[in-house]
């Protein structure tokens, strides 16, 4: 009986002393569904982001964290690794993760319920902003004599990961186009696309990230390369009447060594998505730091891309979802007008 009560002792100072602890350091291990900022409490969040290093998305992951963890002391942010957009999409809808970067496709179709899901809409996601304007890049090496979308016919062509926007786009393009079936297709993401490229086990690989790409800068610079107009063909071919989401749009001359003229290519953005149960105020002031005139310059001197948060012409145009009505209360503070579309609900 005596051993019993020291026992009973022991461990009732036990949970006393790490209740103590926790209301010290203020950390609570929940999500952020639910919760209001609180002082002296910490909020840990997942973003969603790509692959690995080197993918645009979860480059754009790890610099939000970075900026957030930085300047707001009660968020312990991470950066997580998934199959890519089509997946964060998933995630995000499921609760898996807080926040994830989504394509404008992958945006509009997860909400609702079309092509890869079908049937299953994705309607608790909302959008924060647009993360960065992509531009869809055919990268080849110029001693392949690869100049238009058909000539990829027979070629082996990285279409970067399974799962990811790129991907997705890759297949209905070239469905589109009628060469899916004739090429080769490798899943590869974008940095190991590169490589491959640059050791001759590929002909070719398609990357979306923002301008400009910094895979396509360094095989560029050990390699002389071409970029592919995909886009005249798509014109013929009705792609963009059928996915209104993508657009057309230019590389300009002399971004990447040795591409001395203007590349047409397919265009989209990569969006912030976060969770519809994640608090208003905790997303108004994530939104309200990230696209400041202080949160840009620090998000693009991370991500170069990322510089696209600062120009408010954009900042909405590739949103396929409602916003979230904290990111909603923060743009209409600064004079952004909503479009009925993508209005809180």
């Amino acid at each position: 009986m005596a051993k019993a009560k020291i026992f009973m002792a022991f461990l009732l100072m036990v949970l006393c002393t790490f209740a103590v602890a926790s209301s010290l350091y203020g950390v609570t291990p929940a999500h952020a569904q639910g919760q209001s900022p609180q002082p002296g409490k910490k909020i840990f969040l997942s973003f969603a982001g790509g692959p690995s290093a080197g993918s645009s998305v979860m480059d754009c992951a790890a610099a939000i964290a970075g900026l957030l963890n930085r300047r707001m002391s009660n968020l312990n942010v991470t950066p997580e690794s998934s199959a890519g957009a089509v997946e964060n999409v998933r995630r995000v809808h499921n609760k898996q993760a807080d926040m994830g970067g989504a394509f404008s496709a992958d945006m509009f179709e997860g909400y609702n319920g079309k092509g890869q899901f079908e049937g299953h809409p994705q309607q608790n996601i909302r959008a924060v902003g647009v993360l960065y304007c992509s531009f869809t890049h055919v990268v080849a090496l110029k001693s392949s004599g690869i100049k238009t979308a058909s000539d990829l016919k027979g070629k082996k062509v990285a279409v970067a990961g399974q799962g990811t926007g790129t991907a997705l786009l890759s297949e209905r393009l070239f469905r589109e186009l009628g060469l899916w079936d004739k090429i080769k297709v490798v899943y590869l993401g974008g940095s190991d696309s590169a490589q491959a490229l640059k050791d001759g086990q590929i002909d070719a690989f398609i990357w979306s990230p923002g301008l400009p790409g910094p895979t396509i800068v360094d095989v560029s610079s050990v390699k002389s390369i071409v970029l592919v107009d995909v886009v005249t063909e798509a014109k013929k071919a009705g792609f963009f009447e059928k996915y209104p989401y993508f657009t057309p749009g230019e590389i300009p001359a002399g971004l990447y060594k040795g591409v001395d003229y203007v590349t047409p290519v397919i265009t989209s953005s990569a969006n912030w998505i976060v969770n519809r149960d994640t608090p208003a105020d905790l997303v108004y002031e994530m939104t309200k730091l990230a696209y400041s005139e202080e949160g840009v310059k620090y998000l693009s001197n991370t991500y170069k891309p990322l510089k696209d948060m600062g120009n408010k012409k954009l900042v909405l145009s590739g949103l396929r979802a409602p916003l979230h009505p904290g990111a909603e209360k923060y743009w209409k503070e600064v004079g952004i007008a909503i479009p009925d579309s993508i209005k809180a609900k």
